[in-house]
């Protein structure tokens, strides 16, 4: 899936106090990185690829940099700017030893619904209908080349809704095919991770497969499948493909502490990958 090879933009939707946000209409909202718990995020490791991120905020309380470290590619910081002293996020830039990435630059509408990311290679795009995400596209130097001479169709995702406007299928066809979603009763309260960067995926596409499009639901993911339909003489039949199932732990605060994602290629068991989340609270 393009999920797993394009990476996403950091976007913060914790809610505030004074003003509850909604994703699908506002997926670049402008509130404090704390939960209303009192609790925000410091660090997620990920056991199963001996992984951390460390995130560090600005006296505004916004996400200043993460820092990460993984055994196969070394040490990264991601560092992101804002507009003024607003959470309005304008670029982000990528650091790997004396090598930097980017900058990705992000634009909004007069909405302030985040409609485009850049950098000097691709440019991935979110459409909105009636204040939903319903498709995107992503355009790397050749479609970019058929874009201008007017060539290009097609989009890399479109998203289907329930009637509580949460996404339950994405595809990348007109057809049936695609990912099929289903969730948790469980509040989703690390949304605001599911963009980091375009570039530095936080190896987040697990929990938020979707976050890179510009959807993030309000609740946690229970299930993620794969799953293409083929007519035969006797009537469709279903072939399965990767299939992520979930389990949460959370703590005395309501905090996301433990997940784990469980990945099967159709029947066959892949691996498990295990999450580990630490906060600071006021």
């Amino acid at each position: 899936m393009r999920i797993l090879l394009t990476l996403a933009v950091a976007v913060f939707t914790f809610a505030s106090c004074q003003k509850t946000m909604d994703p699908q209409v506002d997926p670049m909202p402008v509130d404090s990185s704390f939960q209303t718990n009192g609790c925000r995020i410091i660090r997620m490791e990920t056991d199963t690829f001996n992984t951390y991120h460390d995130f560090r905020y600005d006296d505004l309380g916004r996400i200043k940099y993460v820092a990460s470290h993984n055994d196969y590619s070394g040490a990264d910081t991601l560092f992101l700017f804002y507009e003024g002293n607003s959470f309005k996020l304008l670029k982000s830039v990528r650091a790997s030893g004396n090598e930097f990435f980017g900058p990705l630059i992000y634009k909004y509408d007069d909405k302030n619904r985040l409609i485009e990311m850049a950098d000097f290679l691709t440019i991935t795009r979110i459409n909105y209908i009636n204040n939903l995400v319903d498709s995107t596209f992503i355009l790397g130097p050749g479609a970019l080349e058929e874009e201008a001479n007017g060539t290009w169709v097609g989009y890399a995702h479109r998203y289907f809704y329930n009637d509580n406007k949460s996404a339950i299928f994405t595809s990348t066809y007109d057809g049936p095919n695609g990912v099929y979603m289903e969730y948790t009763s469980h509040k989703n309260h690390l949304k605001h991770l599911a963009y980091i960067n375009h570039d530095y995926r936080l190896q987040m596409n697990d929990l938020f497969p979707d976050g890179i499009y510009g959807y993030v639901d309000d609740y946690l993911l229970l299930k993620h499948e794969g799953r293409s339909f083929n007519e035969t003489p006797s009537g469709p039949e279903v072939d399965y493909g990767t299939r992520h199932d979930y389990e949460y732990e959370f703590d005395a605060k309501g905090n996301l502490s433990v997940s784990r994602t469980t990945i099967h290629d159709g029947e066959v068991f892949w691996k498990t990958i295990t999450r580990k989340y630490f906060y600071e609270c006021k």
